[in-house]
């Protein structure tokens, strides 16, 4: 895990109206149950639960997140899981495009976009 700089050249960090970065950093892990940690497109955060990571391959992950001083501290690949029907049955491919996240008091409540739904 290593700093990063998340601002574009062209701008500094005054100019993003309402939003104070304070910590970004470039993450890579090594595959957890044969699933790559790639293609996240939705993180969602709760400070009971932890950080999650959705995958647009159809992937959820679970990061422990350790924030000290308003700094990343750690963060470590806990677990990594396959998005499946109700049956238990993974997501045909057309059907695993997940593209937002969010924690609700009953869980994760996930969206996907090449067929759009909400589950």
């Amino acid at each position: 895990m290593e700093t990063t700089d998340v601002f574009p050249k062209r701008y500094a960090p005054s100019d993003i109206h309402g939003i104070r970065i304070l910590d970004a950093k470039t993450l890579s892990f090594k595959p957890m149950n044969e699933i790559a940690f790639t293609d996240i497109s939705a993180l969602a955060y709760d400070e009971r639960r932890g950080l999650f990571a959705l995958s647009n391959k159809g992937y959820l992950f679970k990061l422990d997140l350790q924030i000290a001083q308003k700094k990343i501290k750690s963060l470590a690949l806990q677990a990594a899981y396959v998005l499946r029907t109700k049956e238990g049955k993974r997501l045909k491919k057309k059907k695993r495009d997940a593209e937002g996240m969010a924690l609700s008091e009953e869980g994760l409540v996930i969206s996907f976009e090449r067929r759009p739904k909400v589950s």
